[in-house]
């Protein structure tokens, strides 16, 4: 290392004409090689060092890795580009617009509004091609963008016959929303640097001095690039796979020295509000799996409501079952837009992993072997259950709260005490049909 122009050593396996010859030496790596005779005696490079030999490598520039592959169906972490741009950036992930259910491209404002985009520019995934008869690889349309202040996020609604699976390239399915927290460890998946880890190293945080706003990231303190242009719009994670923001820009250019790089993204929560508060309210697509599942665990059971029918099958065997799910009907309306739309029963519903119990239920319902979780990612079901129960009463209608009266500590032993949807059915009605009439 004390010889000009050598840039690293390393032990490794010797190249001779491109090809690997299996014999281990130090590799020696320079900015170029010169001819003999044009370097001194004092600064050329030893043809042994200890008794092995070296081997004199011309160090190449390491640059991303871009993922320009394009997907169908349509995942998360993967490029996009926006009609008539020049530039791409990263599909972040996948949700839904709450007032007519349809499928949704959560990024940046910054890559689907890019360049001359507008309101009803067309969405490409890769990347959106023209020519003089045709255009290709449009996957969505864009509907509102959002780019003030610190907020840079907008969506796009997906084109009839598109496919989607909700996953995350290399990581799958969002579990859930949540906020961030100081120290934890991140992960994003982005078509620049593919999937990288890092530490949130700081949280700024609005007047209130509660509202998270934005989100530093750092990989390695700050010694390795955790993103890199092209990686806008990433969805950040948590470990357990929850999102909790939105990447959006960073200080990772070729000039900045190791140490300093860094990532910053908009807190998820404040761009869910900020959508919300312009009508656009949205609800991110959550599941269960790994990127190498072919379905979330919902459509694994065929889909929720044919889980849902066998089980309203099975509870109307009973009296006691019966009324249940005359109850159930009753507010079912109500509790999904409790849950859908009321931010404290969504925050709780999100993180008592309910969605993930939900898919775990409806497993259950159409495979009996499958046995329930005790837990999922730390929550037990006594505690998603009663905290979930806890969040409904206090936000509910006076009837649905009286159901809850009536149903609740019966239903949460039952869903806590059981393996199975069938075991958790029959011990509920046994329950049910000791009790009086009249509490019932």
């Amino acid at each position: 290392m004390r010889i000009p122009g050598v840039v690293k050593v390393g032990i490794g396996i010797k190249e001779t004409a491109g090809q690997l010859t299996g014999e281990i030496v130090f590799r020696v790596y320079v900015a170029e090689k010169k001819p003999l005779d044009a370097v001194s005696p004092a600064q050329r490079i030893p043809k042994e060092i200890r008794g092995f030999k070296t081997d004199v490598v011309i160090v190449r520039p390491d640059f991303p890795e871009e993922d320009t592959d394009k997907y169908r169906p349509v995942k998360g972490g993967t490029q996009i580009g926006a009609e008539d741009s020049g530039s791409v950036g990263t599909l972040g992930c996948l949700a839904h617009l709450i007032s007519d259910n349809s499928v949704v491209v959560l990024s940046n404002h910054h890559v689907l509004y890019d360049g001359t985009a507008t309101d009803g520019s067309e969405i490409g995934q890769p990347q959106h091609t023209k020519s003089c008869c045709c255009t290709c690889n449009e996957i969505a349309v864009n509907i509102h963008g959002i780019n003030r202040g610190h907020l840079d996020c907008a969506i796009a609604r997906l084109n009839s016959g598109i496919g989607n699976d909700g996953r995350i390239k290399e990581i799958g399915f969002i579990t859930g929303v949540n906020s961030a927290v100081a120290g934890e460890a991140v992960k994003k998946r982005g078509r620049t640097t593919g999937l990288t880890t890092g530490n949130v190293t700081n949280l700024t945080f609005g007047p209130d001095g509660l509202t998270i706003l934005e989100i530093e990231v750092r990989k390695n303190n700050g010694q390795d690039r955790f993103s890199r242009p092209g990686d806008s719009g990433s969805a950040l994670l948590n470990a357990a796979n929850e999102i909790i923001g939105l990447h959006k820009s960073g200080n990772n250019g070729e000039t900045v020295t190791p140490g300093n790089f860094h990532s910053t993204s908009v807190a998820i929560g404040e761009v869910l509000e900020a959508f919300t508060l312009e009508g656009f309210q949205i609800s991110i697509i959550t599941g269960v799996g790994g990127d190498e599942s072919l379905q979330p665990e919902l459509a694994r059971v065929a889909s929720l409501s044919d889980a849902l029918w066998a089980v309203e099958l099975r509870l109307r065997e009973t009296q006691a079952g019966r009324q249940f799910w005359d109850a159930v009907q009753r507010h079912q309306h109500e509790a999904i837009h409790l849950v859908n739309e009321v931010r404290p029963v969504t925050v709780v519903w999100h993180r008592n992993k309910g969605p993930t119990f939900v898919a775990a239920l409806g497993r259950s319902a159409k495979e009996p072997s499958y046995r329930l979780p005790e837990n999922i990612e730390g929550v037990s079901r006594r505690e998603a259950a009663s905290n979930i129960v806890a969040t409904l009463g206090t936000h509910a209608s006076a009837a649905l709260r009286a159901d809850l009266e009536t149903y609740a500590t019966v239903l949460t032993d039952a869903f806590t005490l059981s393996d199975s949807v069938e075991e958790m059915i029959s011990r509920f009605e046994r329950t049910m049909s000791q009790l009086p009439m009249a509490t019932v």
